[in-house]
């Protein structure tokens, strides 16, 4: 399962995180190596992730709360991504105009409900925007 977090912080910055949730074995990966607000998340196809993230920071550009940057990251087996590994390369996009829903409430239901049918209790990192199973 993918899901996305972020939030901004207050200063200029927009933080997050990809998380990569195995539901058999309750391992939580952290895929960026740097701190990215993921707005959106779709499994295009079993290798394929579409991403909506944030533009990095709001430094001289008053629109970046209201653009994204969409791309789709490939990976043959998602499984054996590790911690760190989605570098700024494979998320450089230009900014577009994007609607930013607020899918949260929806998504932290999601999480909540398929940790407790394993058994496991969930908890807030940040605030989840979107939550998307293969």
């Amino acid at each position: 399962m993918a899901v996305g977090t972020g939030c901004y912080d207050g200063g200029y910055s927009f933080e997050g995180e990809l998380l990569l949730i195995h539901l058999d074995s309750g391992d939580v990966v952290s895929t960026l190596l740097y701190p990215r607000e993921v707005l959106s998340v779709e499994w295009r196809s079993e290798t394929a992730l579409r991403l909506v993230l944030a533009p990095c920071d709001d430094w001289e550009n008053p629109q970046a709360r209201e653009q994204g940057h969409t791309v789709v990251v490939a990976r043959s087996d998602w499984r054996a991504v590790g911690r760190g590994s989605i570098g700024a390369e494979e998320l450089a996009a230009p900014a577009e105009r994007v609607v930013h829903p607020d899918n949260s409430a929806e998504a932290r239901r999601t999480l909540a409900d398929l940790a407790a049918s394993a058994g496991r209790q969930w908890s807030v990192r940040r605030r989840v925007w979107a939550v998307e199973g293969t």
